[in-house]
Parts: C-alpha cells; structure tokens; sequence
C-alpha cells in the first residue's frame, strides 16, 4: 500500500479500514453472543491501541531512515515531512531551498537543540 501513497498515510487508511470493517462484520453478524463480543471487543482494543501509536512508528521509521543509509534507485521531491515513502529517496523542499533527507534532519535536531 505504501508503495502508492505516503508511508503515514499508509498507517492511517490500515487503522481506518479496520474500523470500517468491525464496523460492517458488526452489522452483518446482529446476533451478538459472549464470544463475539469478546472477540469485538479485543480487536477494537488493539485497532485503538494502534490508532493511538501512529505518529510513535512514523517517527520511528524517520529516526530509522535517518540513522541508517539505505540505497533506492527511486526519487521524489517532497514540500512536507509527512509525506515519506518507505521505498524512496527523499529531497525534502523548504523555503527554495533542496535538502537531502540527512540533511534535512540534521537541520531540524539543530532547531531543537537551540530551543532547548
């Protein structure tokens, strides 16, 4: 999925996808006994628990582009950091200026650095 659209996206449309489908297996299966309601409310608890750490495995997976040097053949200009793909080489565009992702990076740990 994450090859067509941006990684944090990707993360989103799963988690909401699944509740559109518990949603509809609800619907279809109205006879609610004890194991399906057990088995619903599990699957709801790990959906949310997942919806809760969105953003924690996104920037996981930039802290992870950023220690380690992966090769891609594929580029792509980016104006917006949410926007990574997993299987690109990123040249991130801010204010008219081109920065590759480790710069990019760098630059940022620098402002944070600066605010503490």
């Amino acid at each position: 999925m994450e090859v067509f659209i941006p990684y944090k996206l990707s993360l989103i449309l799963s988690i909401y996808l699944s509740y559109i489908l518990i949603f509809i297996y609800t619907i279809n299966h109205l006879s609610i006994k004890l194991n399906f309601f057990i088995m619903l409310i599990l699957l709801l608890s790990l959906i949310i628990k997942e919806h809760i750490k969105i953003n924690t495995k996104y920037y996981k997976f930039l802290l992870e582009r950023y220690l380690n040097n992966y090769h891609f053949k594929k580029y792509i200009t980016i104006t917006n950091i949410n926007n990574f793909y997993r299987n690109r080489k990123h040249i991130i565009k801010d204010n008219n200026k081109y920065y590759s992702e480790k710069e990019y990076f760098i630059k940022k740990e620098e402002k944070i650095r600066k605010k503490c």
